[in-house]
């Protein structure tokens, strides 16, 4: 198989291990080969063609941009390096099988969304924790079998709580929920 990288050709084999880096910007895995990407910390997309200077800020919010996980340094995945495809999803976790820990832009809408949990009244302690595990679970798996049924229990453990926060809290949930969904597609 050849792949084609910035006007060099060079031959692919996918018995080779993984390649951490090509002309700085390649990150290869045993069935395809990815152009790294650059997201800023409020994750909007810089570059998932492999084409940015590291170090660089966000166009969009100034925020800084990074180019691998900020836990287990794993480059994030950019799109397909041989694909004509102009698309590109924003990942929410990190593709390494040894982290697959939420990047900066997903960590920041799950701490609001425990945040706001955690502000509302009529609710023991434990029950905020039930809830977070609920409301966990169906923002990061919601094509999940299960969460049809734990968004349902979501709604009865949340009917106690005034109309307002319910409201909120539910409806940042499925925004985030949705867009999961969306990249995962």
């Amino acid at each position: 198989m050849v792949v084609f990288m910035r006007g060099n050709i060079r031959p692919f084999k996918k018995e080779a291990p993984e390649m951490k880096r090509d002309a700085g910007h390649m990150v290869s895995t045993a069935d395809s080969l990815y152009c790294r990407a650059q997201i800023c910390l409020q994750g909007h997309v810089q570059s998932s063609e492999g084409c940015f200077e590291r170090g660089e800020r966000c166009t969009k919010c100034g925020a800084a941009c990074i180019d691998e996980c900020e836990h287990c340094r794993a480059e994030i995945r950019g799109r397909l390096a041989n694909s004509f495809m102009q698309h590109y999803d924003l990942p929410f976790f990190c593709h390494a099988a040894e982290c697959g820990l939420p990047y900066p832009w997903m960590q920041d809408k799950l701490e609001t969304v425990r945040e706001l949990l955690f502000d509302i009244e009529n609710l023991a302690l434990a029950e905020r924790e039930e809830l977070w595990d609920l409301l966990n679970f169906v923002m990061t798996d919601p094509r999940s079998d299960w969460a049809p049924a734990k968004t349902k229990l979501i709604g009865a453990k949340l009917a106690k709580v005034s109309k307002a926060s319910r409201e909120v809290l539910l409806d940042f949930t499925a925004k985030v929920a949705a867009e999961v969904m969306k990249s995962k597609s």
